[in-house]
């Protein structure tokens, strides 16, 4: 036994008479008998080693508690009080060994659950933070089900060399126009999703633009702080679309195949965002100077202030890529 209970009162009441020495060893006495749940030794000596009883008063006090208290038997020295209360501990030893067991078994189950919850969403392509509460992983989980199970737009109809049928262009007209309103798109297929969280924007926001920019090369997560910190500034899907076409064109240009991460977008965001218009949406650059200084890593200030100065003109709806 690690713990048993000590009623002070009827403890003080049978010990009133004992001087200090002899409450100390009958003290010691106890529990020894209660750790071992077993009667005390017959060996005299061996209990007056046991207890530390060195001086002649120590021993005699062994011997006074031991006659007082005890009662030796073929067992040893018991003790009726010390035998009951052993007696109700080891009664009440299944109920608490089912309960440690079922606690054990919960908590398996409960880590089991989290472990698939974690390798489903990573076949999905989330990984969300390890501390994540397994409601919310449930949540995420169902959210991206969903979205992998919704049909997709009817892709476009290819023919080869040999076939004879014309392409039906009326499907390729709806992908397009879907493509043109990712804002509208992603907004409604949002609200359509059973079990949504609205008490967490910031994450169904970033969720959002996850799946708006992996399908297009994005290497993101949205467990990321660059990704969850565009979701609480109010990037739109323009900007963040704006954002990717540059860091394509950048990579592009520098002849660089690494990957586009979200470290990479947030540096471009920031002058997508700043050149944004009154209503949010991104500014298109006014001249070539411009659109190439934002495809090549320059700042959108820089670009204004190179504008001006050489007086560019601003009749340029398109961006040129540098030259080699």
């Amino acid at each position: 036994m690690n713990y048993y209970e000590h009623h002070i009162g009827d403890y003080d009441q049978a010990t009133a008479h004992l001087t200090a020495c002899e409450d100390g060893i009958y003290s010691r006495l106890i529990r020894w008998y209660m750790a071992s749940e077993s009667p005390l030794p017959a060996d005299i000596k061996l209990i007056q080693r046991r207890v530390r009883a060195h001086s002649r008063e120590e021993k005699s006090a062994v011997q006074t508690i031991l006659d007082e208290f005890f009662e030796l038997t073929d067992d040893g020295y018991r003790q009726h009080r010390c035998d009951e209360e052993i007696d109700r501990y080891l009664e009440t030893i299944p109920d608490r060994e089912a309960k440690r067991d079922n606690a054990r078994e919960r908590q398996k189950r409960a880590r089991a659950r989290r472990k698939e919850l974690f390798e489903a969403l990573r076949g999905h392509g989330f990984v969300p933070a390890f501390d994540t509460k397994t409601s919310e992983l449930e949540a995420l989980l169902s959210r991206v089900t969903k979205r992998d199970k919704s049909p997709d737009v009817t892709p476009p109809v290819t023919r080869d060399n040999t076939s004879t049928q014309a392409p039906d262009t009326r499907h390729q007209s709806e992908q397009a126009a879907a493509m043109d309103q990712p804002e509208e798109r992603g907004a409604a297929h949002a609200a359509a999703l059973p079990g949504a969280r609205p008490a967490d924007s910031v994450t169904e926001r970033s969720l959002q633009l996850v799946m708006l920019l992996r399908p297009r090369g994005a290497a993101l997560q949205t467990g990321d702080p660059n990704v969850r910190d565009w979701a609480a500034r109010g990037v739109t899907d323009a900007q963040a679309l704006q954002a990717l076409e540059i860091a394509q064109q950048r990579r592009h240009d520098s002849g660089s195949a690494a990957a586009i991460n979200a470290g990479y977008l947030s540096a471009i965001l920031r002058d997508v965002t700043a050149s944004a218009t009154t209503d949010g949406t991104p500014r298109a650059p006014r001249n070539r100077d411009e659109g190439r200084a934002l495809a090549s890593g320059t700042s959108l200030a820089d670009a204004l202030a190179a504008t001006q100065l050489h007086g560019g003109s601003t009749d340029v709806q398109h961006i040129e890529a540098p030259a080699p």
